[in-house]
């Protein structure tokens, strides 16, 4: 996918973006009630650059890592930084593999088919972040390893996350947080 902002479209700021990203499930194991152990590799590459009258992306359209892209580091806080302050990235690199196991199953009200209610996770998380592909700051990678939890309440529609994770590659600049609570997909 990308973004192609400015010069024809008159916009304030002149750049383009580009982005590549890809996921597969690879089932591992498939339990006596038809739920299965899966192996998710998901990786994406992200590139941003100024153009005519820009001579820099504008850091609100720039990459950051931390939080849910990158746990075990606090949200936007890993990668790097100006007086303490993320100033993020124009070309990232994230990669991800999990382990998920099916925990606990249930009956649906009225259903003889048996619904995921809950989901053990095993994660490593990889990522590079810096201001091009060839920027020092890029060869600083970040990894992660961690476990979590994801609840499907079938009523709400919306899975519930906790997830712990802790830095294994990090620079002391980064801000580190092991727990994460998110609802979202």
């Amino acid at each position: 996918s990308g973004t192609l902002a400015g010069g024809i479209f008159c916009a304030n700021d002149d750049f383009v973006q580009l982005r590549a990203q890809g996921r597969a499930l690879f089932p591992v194991y498939e339990n006596d009630q038809g739920l299965e152990h899966v192996v998710q590799v998901s990786a994406s590459m992200d590139w941003a650059e100024a153009y005519g009258r820009s001579e820099a992306v504008f850091v609100g359209r720039r990459y950051f890592m931390g939080g849910r892209n990158l746990r075990g580091f606090d949200v936007r806080r890993a990668g790097p930084t100006e007086f303490g302050n993320p100033v993020g990235g124009e070309a990232m690199l994230l990669a991800s593999v999990e382990y998920q196991v099916p925990f606990i199953q249930r009956r649906g009200a009225g259903r003889t088919d048996v619904r995921e209610a809950m989901r053990l996770v095993g994660f490593v998380d990889y990522g590079q972040l810096g201001t091009s592909f060839t920027d020092r700051t890029f060869d600083e990678f970040r990894m992660s390893a961690g476990f979590g939890v994801r609840i499907f309440i079938e009523e709400l529609g919306i899975p519930i996350r906790i997830e712990l994770g802790w830095p294994l590659f990090f620079e002391e600049t980064d801000d580190r947080r092991q727990l994460f609570f998110t609802l979202s997909r």
